[in-house]
């Protein structure tokens, strides 16, 4: 202001260094609150424009975030995710585990990695891997959890079809021996 501009009293010129360390610690803490403020802008684009479906919710499964590859994979937009219950907007399966095991174990280790089905929007089947993990708060409170989701389908699909072409030359083998 304009007080700084003022000429000072000798007893000013003291408290000198004092402020100007002040001030120069304030705007220290202003540039670090810049690069901290653009870091989570970055991490928000990131998340935003990843290929993943990555969504979060809150500890009743409610859907609180839901980014382009989440509205890509399942179809919904993030408008008509956002509030929702995940397990009734996408229906999930467990075909290689007990869904309630699944879910001690979520609960327990506060992760779980595993293959499922879920349901497009459509009612189309989507091979699904999916990561989750707890989400805690600085006090270590939980506040939800957060998911990370590949689709896998064509890869199953491959794989099903190897099979299945290993299968018929096997067969095919089986019932016609070389000499």
């Amino acid at each position: 202001g304009v007080a700084d501009y003022v000429i000072k009293a000798p007893s000013h010129i003291r408290r000198l260094p004092l402020m100007i360390k002040t001030v120069l610690e304030k705007a220290e803490l202003e540039r670090e609150h810049l690069k901290a403020d653009q870091k989570i802008h970055f991490q928000a684009r990131l998340l935003e424009n990843v290929s993943e479906a990555i969504f979060s919710t809150d500890p009743n499964f409610v859907i609180t975030d839901w980014n382009k590859g989440a509205e890509e994979l399942y179809g919904w937009s993030a408008q008509e995710a956002i509030g929702k219950s995940f397990p009734q907007l996408v229906p999930t399966s467990y075909p290689n585990h007990d869904r309630q095991q699944v879910l001690e174990q979520f609960r327990r280790e506060g992760f779980w990695r595993g293959e499922i089905i879920q349901q497009h929007k459509d009612g189309q089947p989507l091979n699904i891997l999916s990561s989750s993990t707890w989400l805690k708060d600085s006090a270590g409170n939980l506040i939800g959890a957060v998911a990370i989701n590949r689709n896998i389908s064509e890869r199953i699909q491959a794989e099903e079809r190897i099979r299945q072409s290993e299968m018929q030359y096997r067969l095919l083998f089986e019932n016609n021996p070389l000499p």
